[in-house]
Formats: C-alpha cells, sequence, structure tokens
C-alpha cells in the first residue's frame, strides 16, 4: 500500500485547518481542495507535505487532479445552516457526479464524510434532543436540512461499490490555530456508536474529532464501512467507569471534570475491580528517569503506519487487518524474543528482523524495497501532543532523564522530535547492552545517576515515568523504584497495547500515582508546587 496521501475538502473552515494540522503533525501527504486555497494559515501551506489544488464543486477537471493523487478522501463539505438561496442538491450533486467517479476513475475505495444528526439510524435510541434538534433545523433552515438528509441517502444509494463511512456530529466547538488545536485534541475521548448509547454526548472539540478522523483513515476502521456512526466525546463518566471494569448499564450521567485527579478510592470504592490511586508528595524527587516509546512518543501510531506494507495486503477477513492492534501486539511478542535472545542487537535490527519474521509467519511477501527503511522507523515515531508542553513544565521542577530500548540512533532522531525539550542524561539499551525489563538497565541508570548528576534511588531523590507495565513498572516494583503510570488509555481492557495488561499484572506492580499523559502529570507537578508556595 502506498504512503496515506488524503485529500481533504473543505480544508479552509475551522474544522478543515484542524484537520489539515493533525494530518500534517503525523507526515502524511495532504491534497487540499480548496476554493479559496489562501485561506489556509501560512504555517500549514509552507509545509511541504500539503499540496493544494484551486477549484469549485463545479470544477470536475481540477478535482479530477486532486483525486488521481491520493489514496483516501476526507469531507468536511456541508451546508451554511444560515444559507437560504444555494440549491439543497449542490453537494449531493458534487457527491454523485463529480467526486464518486473521479474516485472509481483512479482506484480511490476509502471516503469518510461529515453528517450532522439530521441523518438519522435505525439503530438511534430515542432522545429527547435529537427530534428537537432536528424539528428546529427542519422548520428553521430548511435549506439545510434539505442539503443534509440528501447528503445521507446519496451516500447509500450512490456509493454502494466505495467504502464510505458518513460520521454524525452535532456541536463541533474550538479554535484551529495551533495552541487550541494541541490543547483540544487530548480533551477527553472519543465514543463511536448511535445516538443514545451509553457514552454518547452532544459535541465534540473539532481537534478530538480530527485526530479520531486521522486515526480512522491510517487504520482504515473496518468495522464502519458502509455505515454512518454517531461521533462524540465520549462522556465521561462512561470513559472512567468502563476504565475500571464498571457495568454503566442504566446508570444515570455523570460529568466529571477532566482537570480533576479522580479521586478512585472514593467513587469507587466499592468496585472490587476499580483500581485504586492516591496522589502523595511530588514535590520531594530532585529527578524524573522516562520510559520513552509508548510513554512521551506515540510508539503504537507509529508501529501501526510501519506495519502498513503488511496490513494492506492481508485478507478481508483477518482479525490483525479489522484490528491492527492486534497485529501490532504481535509485532511486540517478536520483538521481546529477539530481546531477550540477543540483548545486544541494536534495536533497528530487532525492528527489521521482527517485521521479516511477522510477513514470514502470515505468508505475505513484502518488496524488498518497503522494508529498506525499517533499522531507522523507529526514530521516525512522534510524541504526544501533551508530552513537549508537559515536559518544559516539569523541567522547571527537576532534571530529567530517559531510560529506553532504544539505539543511539533512532535516539538522536526522537531527541530532535521532542525539541525544545531538554533531557539531562540518556541512557539507551545500546549503553547497556540488554533490555528492560532486566536488572542490568536499572542498575546501571541507578548508578549512573548517583555519579553523572548526584541522584541517589536510595534517599527517594528519584520518580519513574512510564507508560509500560512489563517493561518498566513491573522492575520498578521490584528494585524499589517508585513510579508513575501514564496510562495513555491503559487502563481500560481494549487500551492494553503493547504496555502489559494491568489486570493481569496489577499484583505485580506498585506505581503511586496514575495519570492519562503527561500534561496532565505535569499539571498536578505544578499545581502542588504551587501549593508549597502559598
Amino acid at each position: 500500500m502506498a504512503p496515506l496521501t488524503v485529500l481533504v475538502l473543505g480544508g479552509t473552515g475551522p474544522a478543515g485547518i484542524c484537520l489539515l494540522r493533525e494530518l500534517l503533525y503525523r507526515k502524511n501527504k495532504v491534497v487540499a481542495y480548496a476554493r479559496s486555497p489562501q485561506k489556509i494559515p501560512s504555517d500549514l501551506s509552507s509545509d511541504p507535505l500539503l499540496e493544494t489544488v484551486k477549484g469549485d464543486l463545479t470544477d470536475k477537471a481540477a478535482l479530477d487532479t486532486a483525486v488521481a493523487k491520493v489514496n483516501v478522501v476526507i469531507s468536511l463539505l456541508g451546508p451554511l445552516i444560515t444559507d437560504r438561496t444555494s440549491p439543497p442538491n449542490a453537494i449531493p450533486d458534487f457527491y454523485k457526479d463529480s467526486l464518486f467517479p473521479a474516485m472509481r476513475r483512479h482506484g480511490v475505495k476509502r471516503i469518510f464524510a461529515m453528517g450532522t444528526l439530521t441523518i438519522t439510524r435505525k439503530e438511534d435510541a430515542f432522545t429527547i434532543l435529537q427530534p428537537s434538534i432536528n424539528f428546529m433545523v427542519r422548520t428553521a433552515f430548511s435549506n439545510a436540512y434539505r442539503a443534509i438528509t440528501t447528503i445521507g441517502k446519496t451516500f447509500e444509494n450512490e456509493a454502494k461499490d466505495l467504502d464510505w463511512t458518513q460520521f454524525r456530529i452535532s456541536a463541533i466547538p474550538g479554535e484551529p490555530d495551533k495552541e487550541s488545536w494541541m490543547k483540544d485534541r487530548e480533551d477527553g475521548k472519543v465514543f463511536v456508536g448511535y445516538v443514545g448509547q451509553k457514552g454518547y454526548t452532544y459535541s465534540i472539540p473539532r481537534s478530538l474529532l480530527t485526530r479520531w478522523l486521522v486515526d480512522s483513515a491510517e487504520s482504515g476502521l473496518p468495522d464502519w464501512i458502509r455505515k454512518a456512526p454517531a461521533v462524540a466525546k465520549l462522556s465521561e463518566f462512561a470513559a472512567s467507569a468502563e476504565g475500571f471494569g464498571l457495568d454503566v448499564r442504566g446508570q444515570k450521567e455523570i460529568v466529571i471534570s477532566s482537570t480533576t485527579p479522580l479521586q478512585i478510592e472514593s467513587l469507587f470504592a466499592s468496585q472490587p475491580t476499580a483500581l485504586k490511586m492516591s496522589y502523595p508528595d511530588l514535590t520531594t524527587f530532585k529527578a524524573l528517569s522516562f520510559d520513552c516509546y509508548g510513554t512521551l512518543i506515540d510508539q503504537e501510531s507509529g508501529m501501526i503506519r510501519g506495519l502498513q506494507p503488511i496490513i494492506s495486503r492481508l485478507p478481508s477477513e483477518s482479525d490483525y487487518k479489522k484490528n491492527p492492534v492486534l497485529l501490532i501486539q504481535r509485532f511486540h511478542e517478536l520483538t521481546q524474543v529477539i530481546e531477550e535472545g540477543q540483548p545486544t542487537l541494536r534495536y533497528g535490527n530487532i525492528v527489521s528482523r521482527s517485521f521479516k519474521s511477522l510477513a514470514n509467519e502470515l505468508n505475505i511477501s513484502v518488496p524488498e524495497e518497503e522494508m529498506n527503511h525499517l533499522e531507522s522507523l523507529p526514530g521516525t515515531w512522534l510524541p504526544f501532543p501533551d508530552t513537549i508542553p508537559g515536559l518544559q513544565i516539569l523541567k522547571k521542577h527537576y532534571k530529567l532523564i530517559i531510560l529506553t530500548n532504544m539505539d543511539k540512533d533512532n535516539a538522536a532522531s526522537t531527541l530532535k522530535y521532542l525539541q525544545p525539550a531538554e533531557f539531562d542524561k540518556v541512557y539507551t539499551a545500546e549503553d547497556i547492552g540488554s533490555y528492560k525489563p532486566a536488572k542490568a538497565n536499572f542498575d546501571y541508570l541507578f548508578d549512573h545517576l548517583k555519579s553523572d548528576l548526584s541522584v541517589d534511588k536510595d534517599r527517594g531523590e528519584l520518580l519513574h515515568v512510564a507508560r509500560s507495565l512489563t517493561a518498566d513498572h513491573v522492575p520498578a516494583k521490584r528494585f524499589g523504584l517508585r513510579s508513575v503510570w501514564i496510562s495513555r488509555g491503559g487502563e481500560k481492557k481494549e487500551g492494553t497495547g503493547v504496555g502489559g495488561d494491568y489486570e493481569r499484572l496489577k499484583e505485580d506492580v506498585a506505581f503511586e500515582w496514575r495519570f492519562d499523559s503527561i500534561g496532565k502529570f505535569a499539571e498536578e507537578v505544578e499545581r502542588q508546587f504551587a501549593e508549597k508556595t502559598v
């Protein structure tokens, strides 16, 4: 499969600009088809990964030029709700007569298109709000109502040979400037399902929506092909309850502030599977040691992108095709086998060997030219958006150290992506000659911090910050190292990824804090230090 190249329609509006930011941030190639491309902010238009094609809904030649360059389409086209003059069939006709034929000509199958709740589905549960919204739109903005409902019917009736998903949204707050985008894309988790199901809300920040869109474009979102899911911000109670194994069916909606640490003991004390948490003093430490990949760097998204040559060749019925997380878990298992058997082998070599082993295991032939980059692949993985600002806050209070299973070349590439954040020391598996969770790696950390930075773990001066339970928190408990779990969704069964299953490992770990992200951890650190100065 060719690298992801996305055609963006509607890329000059606020949601479109957020989408361009997300795609370019994640190093995807983008073609923006726009009537007024000059509206794209200069920090985006100057990106070499972005190409603009100027054209409107009637310019079939320009559209054909744009479609010929891509392999997936994301459309944010929709009528202005206050527009009473444009023909309601303008956008539906554009899809039917221009875009769909162009996609067929150029072999482009996948399209994600925006819709609203005026497009109803039989799976939607009854709510008071949805029919009220539809009645208001139908009565006060009949042109827009007819346009949107016709768009829904156009996909159902005219795109039966295409792999479409029409995501239905309601309110989409948020601004498209870089700072707001960075903040909002981390603002909660995403609900994908039908209206009225538990966890559904009637709003999603633009930046969180576009992050989900890019995740979906990269994964293919096979379970929602030729369907129209409602997409919203997952209610925070549902997110928390699901994360701790709670049954939320029939419960009333409870909203918990995302800026306040969850006091799990008091809220879920009656639940035997609840993850016990506390927030003891964070201001007594001199240094923080970090796992890098999975904690600071979005390792799993990088793995999925790197495994696309395999994923694209899997049969459609493959479980790995349907759920790429299963594939990266298997890939991770193969890397662990090599790490344990050949601890001095560079991680880049391990990635290359594991990729080829996985392809052989699945009887998939991948051309050599698609494997030339494998040894340097980890160095292309990107930081989570909260990582750099969080590290800058933490640097005000602690010395920062990385303890990673990466080799020196890939670690050096990663450090460039983490700028302007700075680290006092970086210790790699290549330096040490073994891979975490080996005792040698932690002995190396403790010994070198004493000699290099005068930081003594045994005096309580070091706190370890990590996502991986298996590589970091299990040995941290074994070696008496206090630790923080940056869970990144791993507190939920479906979010386990490659970091280890909490339910299986909970007796083997002893972390004293849990935060969703480095950003949330940094906020709590800042709060505690501020309280000490009052």
